[in-house]
Parts: structure tokens; sequence; C-alpha cells
């Protein structure tokens, strides 16, 4: 197998793994909505609908970098503490 198809099948399975995680993420959105406006409703701080579509945002932006870096580090966090 040379470069060009080896960086091929991991730029497509990479995108997979993205597309995943994605439709598994917004599969949920109404449910992580509602639990952001109950729990700012509960502070007494409730929520408008473009502050909700804000959190939504930020929570699904955060969500690929947050899953890379808690996979680099789960490895070096299971061998330190211990599996």
């Amino acid at each position: 197998m040379n470069d060009d198809n080896l960086s091929a099948l991991c730029f497509c399975s990479l995108n997979y793994l993205h597309s995943a995680g994605c439709c598994w993420m917004l599969s949920l959105q109404q449910m992580i909505i509602d639990f952001y406006n109950e729990t700012y409703s509960e502070r007494g701080m409730p929520q408008s609908k473009d502050q909700l579509t804000i959190l939504w945002s930020l929570t699904t932006a955060l969500f690929l970098p947050g899953g890379m870096i808690g996979s680099l580090l789960g490895g070096w966090l299971a061998d330190a503490i211990g599996r």
C-alpha cells in the first residue's frame, strides 16, 4: 500500500468517526437542551432560545476535541493510576 492510499484510508476512517459521533450527538440534541434549560431555571437564571442555541453550539464544538484529548490521556492515566 503506497502513501497516497494510506492517507486516503486514514482520512476516510476519521471522517466516518466524525460523522458517527455527530450523528449520535444530534439524536440527543433536544434532551441536552432541555437539561440545560432545566438546570439554569433551577438556579434562577432561565435562558432564552438564543442562549440555549449558543450552549448547544459550544457543546457540539467541544465534543470532538474533548474526545481526542480524552483518548490521548486515557492510556497514560490508566497506566499511572492502574488498570
